[in-house]
């Protein structure tokens, strides 16, 4: 095994997810040139960055024969199936790949017992070991410390702000276009901030502009999805900025007086939230939780990380009431109970400061 460490202490401010990024590119030149560590560790909540960097550094490793050679495995494979894994020779080329993905072995709520074999394996110089640990790292485990003997550990957490936006203008270059920070703060708005959102749009937007990406072609070709707006109103009421909220419901209400739809997509995302809530509260890893909420809803990826989000904002118990509000308030407003175009607003703090 390669006797050079290569971990790193936990990066802290609101340069540290780029400094994550830069990270993986700095192992993925390493790799390409032949400067394998034992292993690669990549955990946190961004599984974006987790699954391009397992990717990036699987390509990186250049291994012939990749069917023979790139062995990939999910969540708790066979102790001694890994162990043969990690153990033979790579056939007809200098190295191998061995990818471990969506594992919750490491994680402090799992037995260490299960992960206890790792701790005695041996990673020859010709194997790189990329592990996709999920959202938390034990580092207290023997077979964690053990990994990163010789290893490197990459703490994939969100992008914001600041580094949301050079991240957009690196992935715009990447594509040989030119975008300004405030278009991509836009696009990221837009995007709700979702990395794989966001590397989708680029990858249409690539095909539609030639040189430079403008306001203009956000507006044409990357229009809010028809719940952007029930979104602001949302997170605006949940942040408790109720002036600013007043002013959207106010906007909403000018192009509809009756909006029937918002309290459909409303009802929608609240649903959503008390599954993410209820799978929080029962101690799912975020992976679980998700894959729970798209299947339960139909919703999208990104809609269901919105709402794994956002669920800590209020309670089950609310987040039923909530649902149960809307229910009545839909039936009201058809039976002309309530009025929207006046009472809307009111209704909506109700929901939210229940």
């Amino acid at each position: 095994m390669y006797g050079a460490c290569w971990s790193f202490g936990t990066v802290c401010g609101a340069g540290a997810a780029w400094c994550e990024l830069m990270k993986v590119r700095d192992a993925v030149k390493k790799v390409r040139a032949g400067q394998l560590p034992a292993t690669v560790v990549l955990c946190g909540e961004e599984e974006y960055i987790r699954r391009v960097g397992v990717r990036e550094l699987t390509a990186a490793a250049a291994v012939s024969v990749p069917e023979l050679n790139i062995m990939t495995y999910e969540g708790r494979p066979p102790m001694t199936t890994l162990r043969d894994a990690l153990g033979r020779p790579p056939f007809m080329s200098e190295r191998k790949v061995v990818v471990l993905r969506n594992t919750d072995l490491f994680e402090p709520r799992t037995n260490s017992d299960l992960s206890r074999p790792l701790e005695k394996m041996v990673i020859e110089d010709h194997t790189l070991f990329i592990l996709d640990a999920g959202e938390k790292l034990d580092q207290r485990k023997a077979s964690v410390r053990h990994l990163l003997q010789s290893g490197m550990l990459i703490e994939c957490v969100p992008l914001r702000g600041e580094a949301l936006t050079d991240y957009i203008v690196t992935l715009a270059r990447q594509r040989r276009l030119h975008i300004t920070r405030t278009c991509a703060q836009s696009l990221a708005e837009r995007c709700d901030d979702d990395l794989q959102v966001i590397s989708s749009e680029l990858d249409k937007l690539s095909f539609a502009c030639e040189g430079e990406i403008t306001a203009a072609d956000l507006d044409r070709f990357c229009r809010p999805e028809p719940a952007a707006g029930m979104y602001q109103i949302q997170d605006l009421l949940l942040s408790g900025r109720l002036e600013e909220a007043r002013q959207a419901v106010g906007r909403l209400l000018r192009e509809d007086a009756s909006p029937m739809g918002f309290l459909s997509l409303l009802a929608g995302s609240l649903r959503q939230m008390l599954i993410a809530r209820t799978c929080r509260d029962a101690r799912f890893p975020m992976k679980k939780t998700i894959d729970h909420i798209t299947a339960a809803t139909g919703a999208r990826d990104w809609m269901a990380r919105r709402a794994y989000d956002r669920c800590v904002r209020m309670s089950a118990d609310q987040l039923r009431r909530g649902i149960r509000q809307l229910s009545r308030i839909d039936f009201g407003a058809k039976q002309g109970q309530y009025i929207l175009a006046s009472d809307l607003f009111a209704l909506l703090c109700s929901i939210f400061a229940a």
